[in-house]
């Protein structure tokens, strides 16, 4: 996913892939918004964790884990129409269950990734925030209202960093283009 995005990023949307397929489109980012990234400070290697059991367990249809990817597939669906509507409240909704899925059915948080997050959908301007990428400490995402960075780093007392859509490596440019 991070190579589709480093290569197909478009600025002003976001990505959506079908991994599956590998099938995807570039979906309006609301200006509004932003999407800031906080190092939980709890570092792993994911060699030294249960992540390839879960992914097994997820394929062999264990119901705890196929229960999280079918409805992180749905959850994925919804926030792209609610992007495509500006409905930020449901975006940080979709963003909370998709962590409670993530800590409950999946098992890939730590109790000290769940304070945090915790404390960051508690931020003023913060909509919602969950754990990313494969789990067992590593970092959260937030998503907040421009202007509100500064809150929520005072919030779960670490640094934020901001981040902005951008054109990836062959992003289509107005002409017709390609820019490498």
């Amino acid at each position: 996913m991070d190579q589709f995005a480093a290569a197909l990023g478009k600025r002003g949307h976001a990505l959506l892939l079908d991994c599956g397929t590998l099938e995807y489109r570039a979906v309006p980012f609301p200006d509004e918004i932003f999407i800031a990234v906080i190092d939980s400070g709890e570092h792993r290697s994911l060699a030294h964790t249960p992540y390839n059991q879960r992914r097994r367990e997820a394929e062999a249809g264990q119901p705890n884990r196929r229960r999280h990817v079918d409805s992180e597939i749905a959850r994925v669906h919804a926030f792209v129409e609610a992007l495509e509507l500006r409905d930020f409240e449901q975006l940080g909704r979709l963003l909370k269950e998709s962590h409670k899925s993530l800590r409950d059915d999946f098992e890939v948080s730590t109790p000290h990734v769940d304070a945090l997050v915790e404390k960051a959908w508690a931020a003023h301007g913060c909509f919602g925030a969950r754990i990313m990428g494969a789990g067992f400490g590593g970092s959260i995402l937030a998503l907040i209202e421009r202007g509100t960075e500064g809150l929520l780093a005072a919030a779960v007392s670490r640094p934020v960093i901001v981040c902005s859509t951008a054109d990836g490596a062959f992003a289509e440019t107005g002409n017709g283009g390609i820019a490498a």
